[in-house]
C-alpha cells in the first residue's frame, strides 16, 4: 500500500480512520448545542477535516463561518459539503488571520494532533 504523506507529513490511511471513526450526528449535534453559539457569532472551525461540523452549524443557523485544516484532502471534501464557507489549509501554529478576526474557535478532536501547543494556544487566543 502507498502511504501519501501530506505537507505535515500526515499519511492518507490516517485521514481516513478519522472520518470512519465519526461519534453519531445526534450527540454531535447536541453537543455543538451546548456551546450556545449565537447565530450572529463568527466562527472559526480549527481542524475542520470533511466540514461536518460546519454543515451542522449551518443547520443551526450561524452563517459566518471559516474553516482551517492541514489536509488539503480533508479542505476538498469540506468544500463540496460546505460550498458557502470560506476554508484555509493552514496549520494551527500559524493561522493566516488577523486579531479578533473570530469571536467562536471550535477545536473539536483535533488539540491532541498539534505539534506545538504553546503556538497552536498562542494563535488561538488572538482571535
Amino acid at each position: 500500500m502507498v502511504r501519501r504523506l501530506n505537507r505535515w507529513k500526515q499519511t492518507r490511511s490516517w485521514e481516513q480512520a478519522c472520518l470512519k471513526s465519526r461519534r453519531n450526528l445526534n450527540s454531535r449535534k447536541r453537543r455543538l448545542l451546548l456551546f450556545k453559539i449565537k447565530k450572529t457569532d463568527k466562527g472559526l472551525d480549527l481542524g475542520c477535516g470533511d466540514g461536518l461540523n460546519l454543515k451542522l452549524l449551518k443547520e443551526m443557523g450561524i452563517k459566518d463561518l471559516t474553516g482551517v485544516d492541514i489536509s488539503e484532502d480533508l479542505i476538498e471534501k469540506a468544500k463540496k459539503m460546505n460550498p458557502e464557507v470560506k476554508f484555509y489549509l493552514a496549520s494551527a501554529e500559524k493561522l493566516p488571520f488577523k486579531s479578533n478576526s473570530f469571536n467562536i474557535v471550535l477545536v473539536d478532536s483535533v488539540f491532541h494532533h498539534f505539534l506545538r501547543y504553546d503556538k497552536a494556544l498562542s494563535e488561538i487566543k488572538e482571535f
